[in-house]
């Protein structure tokens, strides 16, 4: 994980077979629903799976 705080659209990125998560994007963009109800917890669960699982060629 890093901080990028002043690019919170950029989710993170891979390099040499190592993801890269930017903690300020789901700081911004996610953190908020872990206090909601499961809806909230599984729309944030799911945006991790999409970041981590999507370009992994």
């Amino acid at each position: 994980m890093f901080w990028q705080g002043g690019d919170v659209e950029l989710k993170g990125f891979s390099r040499n077979h190592v993801i890269y998560l930017n903690l300020a994007h789901s700081k911004e963009k996610h953190f908020g629903k872990l206090s909601g109800d499961d809806h909230g917890k599984a729309d944030v669960c799911g945006a991790w799976f999409l970041i981590v699982t999507r370009d992994r060629t």
